[in-house]
């Protein structure tokens, strides 16, 4: 039988109080539940960055493959890989620039960069990626470089109410200053979508969500919110 979301419409009267305040209660302790996110304790005037330069989000499958547990190369942490949509990159990386724009930053779009970074090749051997970020960053005269990797961007199989799977999303961020080559934030979102009654600690995304199953792009999106609200502040 699929798994579903919708709520039977036989529970009695009396039942329903007490779901009420078991629901309540539960959202007292999600904050446990939060993506796993790094963020300093200083403001990014205090960090000295104005300007970023927003790097695409890479899909890391196509050079680490499917269903594999990799761990990422700038930060070290560690993810399940999986099937991600084609313009997952684009459509995260788009929805990025929109939340940052509030922020007041010099947000420098990375159209180039790929072209930029396949030139660094030759000497991708007597460098780590975080070095070729930094060259990158000094090339574009930016005060830090945001890079992000996509590991995991799977659709639902089914509908809003039905399914045979549901959407799951696991992407980081790193914001990367240049002076000094320090990573100084990271974010890190990772979930597969679970039914209320699977995991009741979801209940606060679960309603803010709608309480339906959602799109990959939904739940990609949401924690995508969830993390650049750890984001330094100018």
């Amino acid at each position: 039988m699929n798994p579903s979301l919708e709520y039977s419409g036989k529970q009695s009267g009396w039942m329903m109080p007490i779901c009420c305040w078991v629901c309540c209660s539960l959202l007292l302790v999600i904050g446990a539940c939060a993506p796993l996110q790094t963020v300093p304790t200083e403001s990014a005037q205090s960090l000295g960055i104005r300007s970023i330069l927003i790097v695409p989000f890479k899909n890391v499958t196509i050079e680490q493959g499917m269903d594999k547990s990799i761990r990422c190369s700038l930060c070290g942490q560690v993810a399940l890989t999986g099937p991600v949509l084609d313009d997952a990159p684009f459509s995260l990386t788009s929805r990025l620039m929109t939340l940052l724009q509030p922020l007041s930053y010099t947000l420098v779009p990375g159209d180039d960069v790929e072209s930029i970074l396949s030139g660094m090749d030759s000497d991708k051997k007597m460098s780590s990626e975080l070095d070729r970020y930094v060259r990158l960053g000094k090339q574009k005269g930016v005060d830090a470089v945001l890079v992000g990797h996509i590991f995991r961007y799977t659709e639902r199989l089914g509908n809003r109410y039905s399914i045979q799977s549901p959407a799951s999303v696991a992407f980081d961020l790193h914001l990367i200053r240049i002076r000094d080559e320090q990573i100084v934030w990271l974010g890190h979102f990772d979930e597969t979508q679970q039914a209320l009654t699977d995991n009741l600690l979801k209940a606060n995304s679960f309603f803010k969500r709608g309480g339906t199953w959602i799109t990959a792009d939904e739940l990609a999106f949401s924690g995508l919110e969830d993390v650049i609200g750890g984001f330094p502040k100018p």
